[in-house]
């Protein structure tokens, strides 16, 4: 008997036919609905319906056998046109469904491959099945096929900024013959966002291929794309979703740097930019011994160098730091730099040239180069020759070049001939500065005249640093003076008084003083009196 077949066979499936227990699976490759087909009544529906049913009697016992025996029973399809086809979809159904792949014969209960199809084609066919007992069972079908589902589940991927992803596109062919695919890519990325891959890919026929699409980006975000591949010839066609999310942008690179504690070392680091128009990038560092402008211009369609100067106030072995240039446009380029800094010698020496009781003072500079204002501490190697403050406050640096502090030292010798001291003006944020003095004691100058009119008094410091006696004398009798000065403290200023007393009114006369202290040169000291 005869029986129209209606069911769903949506998702590119054709129908499932139960005869006895024999599962029927037909293609073509494909999906839709098929369609409820008229055929000759035999007997009406009721009456059909127990024909099947003693025809399902009458075997019997003998299913089990009939199972195996069905791998033998000849298979007859007609395939034809059906309203709406044309004749390229009747040819491709006589050569074994739409995609015209041959069919084998044999009946299994495997769902068939997803067909690829252009646009929707209605198919008609029937199934003639010849049964042991001699009698068949004959079938007319109708179906549509639909649009293709993807290839895959959609492809979801996390990559990230700056770098190159490709993913393979596994890429079958369902055909007995070789078949080439243009590839399609939609929509296209916009900006600095690129999907690129060859515009097609030959796969042999019954095989697989893997297409490689390669993704970069240079902003962080999500990039949808559908990406199909169509056989110009026949117009079939499959499909892909792909989703790549953009993540932060890794570290492009690393620069080793390594300078001395304030010299400036300056390294310079090439920016592309692939767009039509110039971008601004905003720079920033995690570390403030790194010098950067706060924006650099970069050139349409090329690459710009930027510098920046790595300027270290203290002393560092191996500090790792980022340097990150932002815009809106481009995103994010991050380097990594491994700073090294050696300690620094001597800043500068000065001179200094002073007798024996006298002091000579010169100005210590030094650049203060931290962005915030500090304190910071002055010492000397020989603080009882070279003095200076013990404290000294630096104001804020206001710019890249620093501000310029002062510190004054001064130096007093305390014996005649050469003495290389160290100064050392240092700040645990500041950095440590460091400056070689050189003194030369030169034996005492003769001072005054010093006008006596009647009485004066005469400065005299000692210039040892212990206790030390000096003796005084006049070479002229109108000038009198004690015998000397006793146990006279280290460093300590003491008047010596001087009288003067005419030979007769009017009189004015010269005179020498001198200081003595054993093993020195003596200290003199010339006088004016006047009566």
């Amino acid at each position: 008997g005869t029986r129209g077949i209606r069911g769903d066979m949506r998702g590119m499936r054709l129908g499932v036919l139960l005869v006895g227990l024999l599962l029927v699976s037909i293609g073509p490759r494909g999906g839709g609905a098929a369609e409820s087909c008229p055929v000759p009544d035999a007997g009406g529906e009721d009456g059909l319906e127990e024909s099947i049913n003693d025809t399902l009697e009458a075997m019997g016992t003998a299913t089990e056998k009939l199972m195996e025996d069905m791998k033998t029973l000849d298979l007859h399809l007609r395939a034809e046109a059906g309203e709406g086809g044309d004749k390229e979809a009747a040819e491709a159904a006589e050569g074994g469904g739409s995609q015209g792949r041959p069919q084998s014969g044999k009946l299994s209960p495997e769902a068939p491959r997803p067909q690829r199809v252009r646009r929707p084609r209605e198919h008609t066919g029937s199934v003639f099945v010849p049964l042991p007992d001699g009698t068949a069972v004959m079938y007319q079908l109708d179906g549509r096929a639909g649009p293709p589902e993807p290839e895959c589940a959609a492809i979801e991927r996390e990559v990230q900024c700056k770098a190159t992803h490709t993913e393979g596109l596994p890429v079958k062919n369902w055909l007995n013959k070789p078949q080439r695919f243009t590839v399609r890519m939609e929509p296209q990325p916009e900006g600095t966002t690129t999907l690129k891959g060859a515009s097609y890919i030959d796969v042999p026929a019954h095989a697989e291929r893997t297409y490689s699409l390669k993704f970069h980006t240079y902003v962080e975000g999500a990039t949808e794309a559908k990406v199909t591949l169509t056989n110009d010839a026949t117009g079939e066609y499959a499909l892909y979703n792909v989703t790549f999310t953009a993540t932060e942008s890794p570290v492009l690179s690393t620069f080793q740097v390594s300078t001395v504690v304030r010299q400036g070392k300056e390294i310079e680091i090439a920016l592309a930019n692939p767009l039509r128009t110039t971008v601004v990038m905003k720079a920033e560092c995690d570390n403030p011994d790194v010098v950067l402008e706060e924006e650099y211009e970069l050139r349409a369609l090329g690459e710009t160098q930027c510098p920046l100067v790595y300027r270290p106030l203290l002393p560092c072995k191996a500090v790792p730091c980022q340097v990150k240039f932002s815009s809106a446009e481009l995103g994010d380029f991050i380097y990594q730099l491994n700073l090294d800094a050696i300690p620094a010698g001597a800043d500068r020496a000065m001179v200094f040239k002073a007798p024996l009781g006298g002091v000579a003072k010169q100005t210590f500079r030094f650049r203060h180069f931290l962005a915030t204002g500090c304190s910071y501490t002055c010492t000397t190697a020989h603080p009882e020759v070279f003095t200076c403050e013990e404290t000294l406050s630096a104001p804020e640096a206001g710019g890249r070049d620093g501000v310029e502090v002062e510190l004054e030292v001064s130096f007093e010798p305390d014996a005649i001939g050469d003495l290389t001291s160290r100064l050392t003006v240092e700040s645990d944020e500041g950095g440590e500065y460091v400056c070689i003095l050189n003194g030369h004691g030169i034996a005492p100058k003769p001072q005054g005249p010093i006008e006596v009119a009647g009485r004066a008094e005469v400065s005299f410091k000692n210039p040892f640093t212990q206790v030390q006696s000096f003796k005084l004398a006049v070479d002229n009798d109108a000038f009198s003076v004690s015998d000397g000065v006793p146990d006279l403290a280290a460093r300590a200023e003491v008047k010596i008084p001087v009288s003067y007393k005419a030979p007769a009114p009017g009189v004015s006369l010269k005179g020498k003083l001198t200081v003595d202290c054993p093993g020195y040169p003596p200290w003199i000291f010339y006088l004016s009196g006047t009566g």
